[in-house]
């Protein structure tokens, strides 16, 4: 996990690790990647990201929302790609569809 704070206070962070997909055991896995609202489109968001690539081996998957198109955007431009895997998500009793994205 890597946390960026400022004076005491989280701005964000992200956490990872090996591929929890059973299609893909050597690939590591982005588990999350958040950034204070306060911090979007200020750099926050691409400096976790890529601390984060700096840290994994390849290729790296990620999880997103097919809803937030904010999210997948930012994956986009870092590089990452969709791959046709789709899941639901238990999102605190909804489900949700998400999309697998892959960086090689």
């Amino acid at each position: 996990m890597l946390v960026a704070a400022h004076a005491g206070a989280v701005l964000g962070f992200s956490s990872f690790g090996q591929c929890r997909d059973d299609d893909l055991p050597a690939a590591s896995e982005v588990y999350a990647l958040y950034a204070h609202p306060t911090q979007w489109s200020r750099g926050l968001g691409r400096a976790l990201m890529a601390a984060t690539l700096d840290r994994v081996s390849r290729p790296v998957v990620l999880w997103a929302l097919e809803a937030n198109a904010r999210a997948r955007r930012f994956y986009e431009i870092a590089g990452f790609r969709t791959d046709g895997s789709v899941k639901d998500a238990d999102l605190y009793g909804a489900t949700l569809p998400e999309v697998r994205y892959v960086l090689h």
